[in-house]
């Protein structure tokens, strides 16, 4: 097999436990992407598969984030939750419910192929971003993405167990608490029902 190649960015460290899912393997990672590529929200890709699956509420990350600990044994998320928006590297005053790094391995004609991404959240729905793709080649690597996106879905739907937890977010300067209570996800936001 060949060395390899990372697209869309750079893989500081991968640490583990490394994770299949269809064929690829994924682990956390410390990355840096090049450029910004979003993917589809999570809960469309979950609601063409399975219209009754927790990943296809909308409002998912506290769920995700209970899979992802649940899979990696991380306790909380690699990335940081409050300094800046994965989107346009902004600094902003909210506190996300979910950021995390990954890296995910594939084979392709001989060579190792790494993707780096990030796990996050826009208003509670969980997004992957990815580095900026080439023009050249551009309907391969979109079918590379698409492929590597679906075997993530896949491995946050392959079971439900979920580790619990307690966190905080805030969003508008309003502060909110969120998890995985008894395998549960919950919101509390001040003034609006759970």
């Amino acid at each position: 097999m060949d060395v390899g190649a990372t697209l869309f960015g750079n893989i500081k460290r991968l640490l583990l436990p490394e994770v299949e899912s269809g064929r690829f393997r994924f682990s956390p990672a410390a990355i840096e992407l090049q450029g910004r590529t979003w993917s589809s929200p999570l809960a469309t890709i979950a609601m063409r598969q399975a219209e009754h699956s927790p990943l296809a509420d909308r409002q998912n990350a506290h769920w995700v984030r209970g899979r992802l600990q649940h899979l990696f044994g991380v306790a909380g998320t690699q990335g940081d939750l409050e300094t800046t928006s994965q989107v346009d590297d902004r600094s902003f005053n909210d506190r996300l419910m979910l950021n995390a790094s990954f890296a995910a391995q594939t084979v392709e004609h001989g060579t190792l192929i790494c993707f780096p991404f990030i796990c996050t959240e826009s208003f509670a729905e969980t997004v992957l971003i990815h580095g900026a793709v080439l023009e050249r080649n551009a309907d391969k690597y979109h079918s590379m993405l698409g492929s590597m996106t679906q075997a993530f879905v896949d491995l946050l739907l392959a079971d439900s167990s979920l580790s619990n937890y307690e966190d905080y977010g805030v969003i508008f300067g309003s502060r909110f608490s969120f998890g995985i209570r008894n395998g549960v996800p919950f919101s509390e936001f001040p003034g609006f029902p759970s």
